[in-house]
């Protein structure tokens, strides 16, 4: 039987949220993560010991901020202090999104210098989180994108 091949979306849904994909990043398909939107970003600077930064968004983040920063921390070797975190709260076409940053050691492979983006979005619906983690040095060139992937998912649903 033959495969059945398909194209990667241009946009995916996640929660009341519409994404749009950037051309040069593929759809991770993913059967465990059926009902998330998953995408991977692999630069050519990135290094080839390393698999690229992963973006994904998903619904039913129970919980905080606070729990979900706790969450995240597990994937970094530093604990309390050592571990820098930084979260900015805005609003964003009437949607309230708190930013979250990460950055250490990781506690898997890609080791030292070691970042985590997130944004975890209230709807009428729940929340949506979208989150990004890699090698700091290549996600700190993805920043800017996932802040507009972020906000553009936000005004294109504010207009519906």
């Amino acid at each position: 039987m033959a495969a059945i091949a398909h194209a990667d979306p241009e946009n995916f849904m996640v929660g009341e949220l519409t994404f749009v994909r950037p051309k040069e990043w593929p759809w991770v398909w993913n059967q465990k993560l059926a009902n998330d939107g998953m995408l991977l970003s692999i630069q050519e600077s990135t290094p080839a010991d390393t698999d690229g930064v992963y973006f994904r968004a998903f619904t039913g983040a129970e919980g905080s901020a606070d729990e979900r920063i706790h969450v995240w921390r597990m994937y970094f070797k530093e604990s309390g202090d050592q571990l820098k975190v930084r979260s900015e709260t805005k609003t964003v076409a009437s949607f309230p999104v708190i930013y979250i940053e990460m950055e250490g050691t990781s506690i898997r492979a890609s080791g030292a210098d070691f970042s985590l983006y997130a944004a975890i979005v209230s709807t009428k619906e729940g929340r949506v989180v979208a989150r990004m983690s890699g090698r700091k040095e290549v996600l700190d060139n993805l920043k800017i994108i996932f802040h507009e992937m972020v906000e553009h998912a936000l005004k294109e649903r504010e207009s519906d």
